[in-house]
């Protein structure tokens, strides 16, 4: 990639001769230095920041946070930390096993050469042909010239595809094979770590209960429970129609989808390879998993024992926690933090807004407006922006998700107005969706920008920034500066002089600082949310879990207590914490003086208790 005449990028790229090199060494050094992988028996438990998860190590003990700091650790074993060493520990004592029907149906898909939904493709895309091959470019003409850099632009984008292809068949064979090397155990386990802000991660690679699609569908509880009663098989049902991808809709109409498609969700668990409805799938992987396990309760009824993790997912939960946090209820009710007859989608909200806004712009013979009427705006475009402004989305990340949406459909087949130079439509759509976005939710702005002035304060002290979340984890946010070193090599016989970072951790990046602090405030208070919500259903006799910060699992005849776990834990947070003032009293603690918490609104908290939607 060439950026200016004298601004070169230089990527080396492995072959596949080089891949299936790499593949073999790897192999051959596993028992040397093996990478973190499953427990066959339950991991050691965690009572303090270091020495839980492995009973034996290759290298060094297992730290609880994944940190380069150490004197964080030293200072995190002076904390009592009760309710996160607990719902740490209750992740890792879940058991495991592999789905051995989906494996295999799995396997049989890869071995067959053919191109099959949920999976990377087998072969790589062809590099268009140059239109002018063989000529030299002084040769072209003005209109020739354009149209050479019109493929070399198409060029580029297959061989990046390519690129990140080869990286997924890589990932998925990795994947695959450890499931066939742990299909031989009836139970095996994930030691869990924390990142310095709480959230919970397995230390395992590839096969993963918080891994891809189709990995967390090669993965079932190892202990089994009845469904028992007919709350079960609702949620059973429920968990399905969420796969497929019709969890828009109440939930009795998810339920009553799947039932009016029994038919072919039988026959998908019968013979999926020759019934291919589950291929139709958002997730068809885990689709095809329900499919198995519905067949199951349709052959034994209540008493089938169940193996499949069922699970809830926030909607947004980052603008959740904020609406909470300051009590604004068009962004709860957007969020389904307050209740509702049919759950609000606040990506389509957004998609609507747009929608209305180019309508407006096109009357006005807007010719880049009427394009995108033409093409089309729909949740899928609006989604990523969405979902990550709470997490530190930013302008120029809205426009990269919004060019993403239509490379993504021109690569479905669909035909852009634009050709394949996507920068200025897209920079356009991009002011239309961010105030849309701000129009939607005000109270996440309001607070992202609250909390980036203090650590903006704070960090030009030199000083990292501090809170407690509500479940007691301190979160200390640390950015060291990075040094760049010059590098002097060989490759290939040619002098390069790569630099690589070093970190200086008694100095604070500034600019690190201040844009991480409001996403690292959120993802701790989700990750509260998550430990306070595993407190509450241990405390309810629930075992198993397969937690990934806004998503929970656990058996279907437990989901309907966990739904009920959910809203209290969140609802319990938000009343005994006012977690944004106790953020500003921490503050208080290195500063003289702290701007005052946002005005908060009227949301009444107490109906979150009561919102179907919240959690679904």
């Amino acid at each position: 990639h060439v950026y200016g005449k004298r601004n070169r990028r230089i990527y080396i790229v492995a072959t596949d001769k080089t891949l299936d090199w790499i593949e073999k060494v790897n192999k051959s050094g596993e028992l040397l230095s093996p990478f973190y992988l499953p427990c066959v028996v339950p991991p050691k438990q965690w009572t303090r920041p270091v020495g839980g998860g492995y009973h034996t190590h290759h290298l060094r003990p297992l730290p609880l946070i994944k940190t380069y700091n150490r004197k964080y650790l030293e200072e995190m074993a002076a904390h009592d930390m009760p309710i996160e060493y607990k719902a740490i520990n209750a992740l890792q004592n879940t058991a495991w096993r592999v789905n051995k029907f989906v494996m295999d149906v799995m396997q049989d898909c890869w071995d067959s050469g053919q191109q099959w939904k949920g999976l990377p493709p087998r072969d790589d895309i062809s590099i268009p042909p140059s239109p002018f091959a063989g000529r030299e470019k002084e040769t072209l003409d003005d209109a020739e010239k354009i149209r050479f850099k019109q493929w070399k632009s198409e060029a580029a984008h297959v061989h990046q595809q390519n690129g990140r292809n080869g990286s997924k068949r890589i990932q998925f064979v990795r994947t695959i094979q450890l499931a066939q090397r742990f299909n031989q155990y009836e139970k095996f386990y994930f030691p869990y770590q924390c990142d310095f802000r709480g959230r919970k991660y397995v230390t395992v690679s590839f096969l993963s209960p918080q891994g891809t699609e189709y990995s967390k569908a090669l993965l079932e509880f190892a202990d089994s429970k009845p469904l028992g009663d007919d709350k079960a098989v609702k949620w059973l049902a429920i968990h399905g129609a969420n796969s497929y991808g019709f969890d828009k809709a109440s939930l009795e109409d998810r339920e009553l989808w799947v039932w009016g498609h029994d038919a072919e969700i039988l026959a998908s668990a019968q013979d999926p390879l020759e019934n291919r409805f589950w291929q139709t799938a958002d997730d068809p992987w885990m689709f095809l998993a329900f499919c198995k396990e519905w067949e199951g309760y349709r052959v034994e009824g209540h008493a089938f024992e169940s193996r499949l993790p069922i699970g809830l997912d926030g909607s947004n939960n980052g603008l959740q926690h904020f609406a909470t946090q300051l009590r604004d209820p068009i962004a709860g009710r957007a969020t389904n933090v307050l209740p509702s007859s049919t759950p609000q989608d606040i990506y389509q909200e957004v998609a609507d807004a747009v929608i209305a806004k180019l309508k407006v712009e096109a009357a006005r013979n807007v010719t880049l407006a009427q394009e995108w009427l033409e093409f089309g705006v729909t949740r899928k475009c609006t989604k990523r922006p969405v979902m990550v402004l709470p997490y530190g989305g930013q302008r120029y990340s809205c426009r990269a998700y919004i060019e993403e949406y239509v490379r993504d459909r021109m690569e479905a087949g669909d035909t852009s107005p634009w050709g394949n130079d996507l920068f200025m439509a897209t920079q356009y759509l991009t002011g239309l969706v961010w105030d849309a976005i701000g129009d939607t939710v005000v109270s996440a702005r309001k607070a992202m920008d609250w909390i980036q002035s203090i650590a903006a304060d704070i960090s030009a002290l030199n000083l990292p920034l501090i809170w407690t979340s509500p479940s007691g984890f301190v979160v200390q946010q640390q950015y060291p500066s990075m040094r760049e070193r010059r590098i002097t090599t060989y490759i290939d016989n040619t002098l390069v002089k790569p630099t690589v970072n070093e970190l200086d951790f008694t100095v604070i990046d500034r600019r690190r600082a201040v844009q991480g602090s409001s996403p690292n405030f959120v993802h701790s208070m989700d990750a509260a949310a998550m430990s306070l919500t595993i407190i509450k259903c241990v405390e309810s006799g629930i075992t198993d879990f397969a937690m990934i910060h806004d998503s929970y699992g656990v058996h279907a005849s437990d989901t309907e207590e966990l739904a009920l776990r959910i809203r209290e834990a969140f609802y319990e947070m938000y009343t005994k914490h006012d977690v944004l003032e106790e953020f500003r009293e921490a503050a208080l603690e290195v500063l003289d003086e702290v701007p005052p918490v946002p005005e908060k609104g009227a949301l009444d908290l107490d109906e979150v208790l009561m919102s179907t939607f919240f959690f679904s």
